[in-house]
């Protein structure tokens, strides 16, 4: 798996991936208010693709759906043999026991936020700033799994090139320190 990655993540920066990385990847993020079956298991399928971006996307997606996709991926995972496609349920029932402490649920935090994301000087939208993260971590090979701390640390707090902190601006109009707002966010969550 390690390997497989490896060879991934070289072919896409001869292909000038990582020039992209401004750039945001296309999700479907919104969370799903019923379970829809027939897109969990198009999802579970997706969880085995080549592409490590692809496999990232599917498991932000199910974890986003809640914790009702777990009897569902339980169901399916008897289904295959595919070591990627088992890690990768298993991560997504994981992420689901405490989701708001995790990568993805720091994503969620930004999403659900109404305030204005700053990144090298320009304004963000939470959905822009959140699908930019995600680009972001799929780049630097950060789960949206890992614990909610680590992934501020690595993904969320400041850019690896400029070295320049995010800011967040919020409803009064006051700027934060992107990395401490979330780190705030979180235990607050984890104290409810």
């Amino acid at each position: 798996m390690l390997a497989r990655f490896a060879f991934v993540l070289y072919v896409s920066c001869l292909m000038g991936h990582a020039a992209d990385a401004d750039k945001p990847v296309e999700t479907n993020t919104p969370a799903v208010a019923a379970l829809d079956s027939a897109r969990v298991k198009e999802l579970w399928k997706k969880l085995g693709d080549d592409s490590f971006e692809e496999r990232e996307k599917a498991t932000l997606e199910l974890i986003r759906m809640g914790p009702a996709v777990c009897v569902e991926l339980e169901r399916l995972e008897q289904d295959t043999s595919d070591a990627e496609v088992k890690l990768r349920c298993i991560k997504v029932r994981e992420a689901l026991k405490d989701v708001d402490a995790t990568g993805a649920g720091v994503l969620a935090c930004i999403e659900k936020s109404d305030s204005v994301f700053l990144r090298g000087g320009k304004r963000y939208s939470p959905q822009k700033f959140s699908t930019w993260l995600q680009s972001k971590a799929a780049l630097h090979n950060v789960s949206l799994t890992a614990p909610a701390q680590e992934f501020i640390d690595k993904v969320a707090s400041k850019s690896v090139l400029k070295g320049g902190s995010y800011k967040v601006v919020l409803k009064d109009g006051t700027e934060q320190d992107l990395g401490e707002w979330l780190a705030a966010q979180t235990k607050a969550k984890a104290k409810k």
